[in-house]
């Protein structure tokens, strides 16, 4: 068992050199040090603080969401996997992969593969109306350049919150429901919109994941 664990830990120092040097090989390192030499730290360390909040805050949100599923994990543990797969979005062709690896890794470290991918789903969700909501506030104030997407957010948030409220709904949990059923992995897609079907009940849950959702974005 100790030789099992050496040789996974120095396999992940290999790779994590690896990807390293791929990076180090295809960046232009003189440009580089040449725009760090006129970074104002200032504002460097505000910027990175700033980003560091909202990765704690979406992981916090995340475990607002995991909570309903029994899925008790500590806030630093979800921020690894928050951390891990924004590293593995920025090296993997779309960033979609963020997303799918934060579920694999929530799965593999809580065993609860359907719940896990559900809370991913819904937060992503929740992710994409608290920018809607931001454009919306942004519009009555006629802020530089939210007032001309308006229509489109408009039509965004309209679609997103009614296929998300329908797709709740017990009409179409029982039409999907039987689809799937008919369908190859079938099963297992319907034991994701199970567990995504069952946030319908989770009235403290959502207006706490929204409200974090506009923090998030501001």
């Amino acid at each position: 068992m100790a030789l099992k664990k050496t040789f996974s830990s120095l396999i992940r120092i290999v790779v994590g050199f690896g990807i390293l040097a791929v990076i180090l090989l295809k960046t232009d390192i003189f440009r580089l040090w040449n725009i760090l030499k006129h970074i104002n730290l200032l504002w460097f360390i505000g910027a990175m603080a700033a980003y560091f909040t909202a990765i704690l805050l979406s992981s916090v949100r995340w475990d607002i969401l995991l909570r309903p599923k029994d899925i008790k994990v500590k806030i630093w543990p979800i921020m690894k996997i928050y951390l891990t797969s924004l590293f593995l979005a920025n090296i993997l062709p779309s960033g979609a992969g963020l997303d799918a690896a934060r579920g694999v890794f929530m799965a593999k470290a809580t065993k609860q593969t359907a719940d896990s991918l559900a809370s991913v789903v819904i937060d992503r969700i929740f992710g994409f109306i608290g920018l809607i909501l931001l454009v919306l506030f942004g519009i009555p104030l006629k802020l530089s350049g939210v007032t001309a997407y308006r229509n489109i957010a408009l039509l965004i948030a309209a679609v997103l919150i009614v296929g998300t409220m329908a797709s709740m709904t017990r009409p179409v949990f029982a039409f999907v429901n039987s689809v799937l059923r008919r369908i190859p992995y079938g099963d297992k897609l319907l034991k994701l919109y199970q567990a995504f079907y069952t946030y319908r009940t989770e009235f403290k849950v959502i207006p706490a994941a929204l409200g974090l959702s506009v923090i998030i974005q501001l």
